[in-house]
């Protein structure tokens, strides 16, 4: 079990290292706690294996083995209230804005992933609080 009983666990699916890297650093200088992963096929397998404690899935949309829909759609079999939002540097948005998906793309706003995270983990957050006292 990961150390905050607060569900503040963030998984990142991203196949280029720098970016996989960087987005770890930020949200980990922010105060979540991050899995990550450089394909869709081993976020799923570290989704799987830390699924009570996944607060937030952050996924590239272009990834070997497992893209980042099918990542979504998988995540949302197990636990359909985890947020995921989908980040890609490609042109083609068509497909991922029929999927419903929130998304940012790159090179992503800071502010802006932060927002996403804080904001769908916060609720969580809030309701483990009130439970503890």
């Amino acid at each position: 079990m990961l150390s905050n009983p607060v569900r503040r666990l963030v998984l990142v699916a991203e196949d280029d290292t720098a970016v996989r890297e960087l987005l770890c650093l930020l949200l980990t200088s922010e105060g979540f706690e991050v899995l990550s992963a450089a394909d869709g096929r081993r976020a799923f397998e570290l989704f799987l294996r830390f699924s009570d404690e996944v607060a937030f899935v952050v996924t590239d949309l272009n990834m070997p083995y497992m893209d980042g829909l099918q990542l979504a759609t998988a995540v949302g079999q197990v636990r359909a209230n985890v947020p995921v939002l989908v980040v890609t540097g490609s042109g083609d948005l068509a497909g991922l804005r029929t999927s419903g998906r929130p998304y940012l793309t790159k090179p992503i706003a800071i502010a802006d992933l932060l927002a996403q995270v804080t904001v769908a983990i916060r609720p969580a957050a809030t309701a483990a609080r009130e439970a503890s006292q």
